[in-house]
C-alpha cells in the first residue's frame, strides 16, 4: 500500500513526539506498520522529504562512480548500498560490473 508524503511526515512527527499512531487498514498487526514508520524515519533523516516521495531517486554517473570507488576501496556492497538508499546491493554490483568491463 502506498502512502502520501504528507502521511509519512505526520507519522514521523507523531513518533518523535511520542503520540500514538493509528494503524491504518491493510496492516494485520501494529508491529509491521511501526517497522515501516521507522524505515520512513531513517530515509527522512538521510534524504529529507524527497526520500519520502514515490519512486526511487536515480543516481547520476558521478554518484555511481563514487559508490564504485568505495567498493574498490574494500567496503562491502551492502554497506555501500545502504548509505545512499540504493534499492539493493544488486544495483551496486551491476554498477561495479559495468565499470570494470
Amino acid at each position: 500500500m502506498k502512502y502520501t508524503k504528507e502521511f509519512k511526515l505526520e507519522c514521523i512527527r507523531k513518533r518523535k513526539e511520542g503520540i500514538q499512531i493509528e494503524t491504518p487498514p491493510g496492516y494485520k498487526n501494529r508491529e509491521g506498520f511501526m517497522r515501516q514508520v521507522r524505515k520512513w524515519e531513517v530515509v527522512y533523516r538521510f534524504l529529507g522529504e524527497a526520500g519520502l516521495e514515490h519512486g526511487r531517486p536515480t543516481l547520476d554517473i558521478d554518484q555511481r562512480q563514487e559508490l564504485i570507488k568505495r567498493v574498490e576501496a574494500g567496503e562491502s556492497y551492502i554497506s555501500v548500498a545502504l548509505s545512499p538508499f540504493v534499492s539493493a546491493s544488486v544495483s551496486i554490483v551491476s554498477y561495479f560490473l559495468v565499470w570494470i568491463s
